[in-house]
């Protein structure tokens, strides 16, 4: 069905069009002086007071921030080809919301220019646990709201602006693409706990933009990078301000090619950094070609810039050999489309902070967008093809749930299978070669589990402030951690029948499909 979709009035005359890019990287560090902060400023560079203080997420409550290492950002890319116009927008923030109320990417909106014609903004967040608050859940003690509303709205305003400016520096670009999954990549990866199953999205993607025409000729315009673990190497015990290994991909990315370097996270799951969880063997940490000791008790390595650095260049390096390997591909048209889904709120916790407005109040659902892009290239016969596919994810979905929950599902433990149906397969039905996937986009609504390991399901109740055993927990296998940050049990189906019918399929032969309802119906 996605075929019908992609290639309907693929044949007959199709007007000359090519594709332009522009970028735009805006700060949005709640540190030192800034022209559009008008709120208050500590002796310490920090913004807020004793009253409205910068709370650090990610981790557990009362970790205020206590200075910068490096900067915050909302970096733009917008994509122009064939009337159709699309910016994609990466925060480096533990996630943000369409609609939070006061602040969200609805209220960015109204602050664009009336002119940029944009038919879609996608905004995705890093999901970095080295930056402020923007959820709620992360304040200076349990049930006590972490956001700083002023900050938030600041928020808006630099996405606004980093949108606006993108759009002024339009030019035509040529596109680059590149994917790989190097060993090296794959061993930064690890799964909390050692949660099963051993499953990651270890694929890394990458475009560059190019610019085509007049003085800039053959300068790199941008590189859009995608990976997939949790940015929160500086771990829980950092006070100061930084977006963690991204950073340093971008920085040395920018140093390399120059242009605007953009990050984002994909499928990302229970996927960690290497070094969350106690490393079973050896002496050392390995870190691309370099080694971290390891805490003969902690099994675990010392945490430092230094040691984040190194994760980011490998990754860099992996981006580098991705476009080495990569190809140009000519970009002639644009196709966006877009899927509302819902889901119920059963986790007795969120409910709970909604109630106490912690977290923006939602009722006992949640509504949220998916987002499917697809860039096109015209074939000498007249057809075209998909190049490239991005598709967006409202949180920190289990990778397995895209690749096939079924041909990645766990098998060290039967009787922990909790009868529920396996969700549908996304990646199959995804044609391009290089398939990026925007985890946090537009919303962060927590982990996205699949129901046949999800713990507790109904009628079980919910362990309100505590993590759900696992069926094998003789065995060594972790408690349920995951489940008590997220919304819902009913989110996986919600999540992936939702994207098959985003991409024009039907869910009728998916018995994990069979309740599923879009936002607009009843």
């Amino acid at each position: 069905m996605l075929g019908l979709w992609l290639w309907a009035g693929a044949t007959g005359q199709i007007a000359e069009a090519k594709l332009r890019a522009g970028a735009s990287a805006v700060p949005i560090t709640p540190f030192g002086q800034n022209p559009d902060w008008k709120g208050p400023v500590q002796p310490s560079g920090l913004w807020g007071d004793e009253k409205n203080r910068i709370w650090m997420a990610g981790f557990g409550m009362n970790r205020p921030a206590e200075g910068r290492h490096d900067d915050l950002w909302a970096r733009a890319i917008v994509l122009d080809a064939d009337d159709t116009r699309v910016a994609l927008v990466s925060l480096d923030l533990i996630g943000y919301y369409q609609n939070a109320g006061f602040y969200g990417v609805d209220q960015a909106l109204k602050l664009l220019r009336p002119a940029l014609k944009l038919d879609a903004v996608i905004v995705s967040s890093t999901h970095n646990h080295e930056g402020p608050d923007t959820i709620g859940l992360w304040g200076p003690a349990l049930g006590q709201d972490g956001k700083y509303a002023d900050y938030l709205r600041f928020v808006d305003r630099q996405i606004a602006r980093a949108v606006n400016e993108a759009v002024e520096r339009l030019v035509e670009v040529r596109a680059r693409f590149g994917k790989s999954r190097p060993p090296a990549l794959r061993a930064l990866q690890v799964r909390t706990g050692y949660r099963p199953p051993n499953f990651f999205d270890d694929e890394l993607r990458v475009l560059q933009l190019t610019v085509q025409w007049g003085k800039q000729k053959g300068n790199v315009l941008a590189t859009l990078v995608n990976w997939n673990t949790h940015p929160e190497s500086m771990e829980s015990a950092n006070r100061i301000l930084t977006s963690d290994f991204p950073h340093f991909i971008r920085e040395a990315i920018e140093k390399k090619y120059g242009g605007t370097a953009v990050y984002f996270s994909g499928a990302l799951g229970a996927a960690e950094i290497i070094g969350d969880a106690p490393l079973p063997k050896g002496d050392f940490e390995q870190i691309g070609s370099r080694r971290f000791p390891l805490h003969p008790k902690t099994r675990r390595p010392p945490v430092s810039f230094e040691r984040t650095q190194a994760i980011g260049e490998t990754v860099a390096q992996a981006a580098f050999e991705a476009l080495d390997n990569g190809e140009d591909v000519p970009i002639d048209l644009l196709r966006v489309r877009s899927y509302a889904i819902t889901s119920p709120v059963t986790n007795p916790n969120y409910l709970a902070m909604m109630k106490a407005g912690v977290l923006s109040a939602a009722g006992d659902s949640i509504a949220t967008t998916l987002y499917y892009l697809s860039l096109i290239s015209k074939q000498s016969g007249g057809g075209l093809r998909a190049a490239a596919e991005f598709l967006t994810l409202p949180g920190e979905v289990f990778p397995e749930l895209i690749y096939g929950v079924e041909n990645f599902r766990r098998t060290d433990c039967p009787q922990a299978h909790t009868g529920r149906p396996y969700e549908p397969a996304i990646w199959p039905l995804l044609k391009a070669d290089y398939r990026f996937i925007l985890g946090m986009a537009p919303d962060e609504y927590g982990y996205v589990v699949p129901q046949y390991d999800f713990v507790p399901l109904p009628p079980r109740p919910f362990p309100v402030g505590q993590q759900a055993p696992d069926a094998c927990a003789a065995m060594g296998v972790p408690a349920h951690y995951h489940e008590t940050n997220s919304v819902s049990y009913e989110m996986a189906p919600a999540v992936t029948c939702g994207i098959v019918r985003l991409l024009g399929g039907s869910i009728s032969s998916f018995p994990a499909c069979a309740n599923f309802k879009a936002a607009s119906e009843k």
